[in-house]
């Protein structure tokens, strides 16, 4: 068996696979238990969740930045 490639992988992780490719590449990841393709899911979990943890940082920022007020 073949790994998926990363991008494959992410678009498991995103639910935007057809059927046939969700199948393999869980079939891939979870009854094969592929090491390195098993770090390249953990890796783009993380990954999402520190971009959406930066998108919600952002969005207070630009939420609040009228009731800053600078020093004077």
């Amino acid at each position: 068996m073949s790994c998926p490639k990363r991008s494959t992988i992410g678009a498991l992780l995103l639910e935007t696979l057809d059927s046939a490719w969700q199948d393999y590449v869980g079939f891939h990841l979870n009854t094969l238990g592929c090491h390195f393709c098993r770090a390249n899911l953990e890796d783009l979990r993380k990954q999402t969740a520190e971009d959406e943890s930066q998108r919600v940082q952002a969005r207070i920022m630009e939420s609040t930045v009228g009731f800053l007020h600078r020093p004077r």
